[in-house]
């Protein structure tokens, strides 16, 4: 009976018969979805290690927290290096005089330029005067070039000190002297011992501070400055007659534009010149036509 009754329902007979087929397959795909949806979303136990895409984005995250953490300590590294430099290395105008001070002289060596304004061929021809001179007479100058002074104001109190700490006792320092030239504020000194200022003279400081030192270091003659100088000291501890300093050239500007009452001289001129020709040019054809109609 049950034969017949799905063999007369061809359709439901049919569908009654697939469904055992695809109930299977239904069946199996549910499954292992449900599987795998229970593996992904299933938590480590104990000390299990995370698997699949959970240890994939752990690692990297773990990744790229280690390089924000590397970024961020180099990045601390260099401000603190920057903070040191800038807090902890002098800057090379505030050292320049004490390694002057720190310096120690020697009986060969005259000249110390720090401010590095000397050419080499003037450096080696004004050594070669102060070693003759020294031949000749005993007499020791130490010539010193700063670009700008910091902890003392006054050159002639850094040029104190230098010859104080090159030459703590008189009989050391009574036949040295130091010409100190400061390149920035185009100013210098002269100090000695009292020997060399006796022989020097106040005159030929007071002209070579007044008139060698700012009229030549003006003009950026720096080499000029210490030359002119040095003979100058030189021909006085010879006792011979002073060579004298550059006097000041004083550079008068002559302007290039004219003054109001100038400007409206000349245009008194030219309009007195443009109304006379124009006067000329309406007047003389004038006076010749009337000079033809009148024949």
């Amino acid at each position: 009976m049950s034969a017949k009754t799905f063999s007369s329902s061809p359709c439901v007979g049919i569908s009654s018969a697939r469904a055992p087929r695809a109930l299977p397959r239904l069946v199996t795909a549910r499954s292992s979805s449900s599987s795998s949806s229970s593996k992904t979303t299933s938590p480590p136990r104990g000390n299990e290690a995370p698997t699949g895409g959970h240890a994939s984005l752990k690692s990297s995250a773990s990744l790229g927290t280690s390089k924000l953490a590397q970024s961020v300590a180099s990045g601390l590294a260099g401000l603190s290096l920057g903070i040191a430099a800038t807090l902890g290395a002098p800057a090379p105008s505030m050292a320049t005089e004490l390694d002057i001070l720190a310096q120690q002289p020697a009986n060969n060596k005259y000249v110390y330029d720090d401010a590095n304004v000397l050419s080499r061929a003037n450096v080696a021809g004004v050594v070669r005067e102060l070693t003759q001179l020294q031949i000749d007479t005993g007499y020791h100058i130490d010539v010193v070039t700063l670009r700008k002074l910091v902890f003392t104001a006054d050159p002639f109190e850094f040029a104190d000190k230098v010859i104080e700490k090159w030459y703590p006792t008189v009989q050391e320092g009574d036949k040295h002297g130091v010409l100190l030239l400061v390149s920035t504020g185009k100013e210098g000194a002269i100090v000695g011992g009292p020997s060399f200022m006796k022989k020097v003279g106040d005159p030929i400081i007071e002209g070579i501070i007044s008139e060698n030192i700012p009229v030549l270091t003006q003009e950026e003659k720096f080499n000029e400055a210490i030359s002119s100088s040095v003979k100058r000291i030189e021909a006085a501890l010879k006792g011979e007659a002073d060579t004298g300093g550059p006097s000041a050239v004083s550079k008068k500007r002559q302007r290039t534009y004219k003054t109001k009452e100038e400007a409206s001289e000349k245009k008194d001129i030219s309009v007195i010149v443009v109304s006379l020709l124009l006067f000329i040019s309406f007047v003389v054809p004038m006076v010749q036509f009337f000079g033809y109609t009148a024949r």
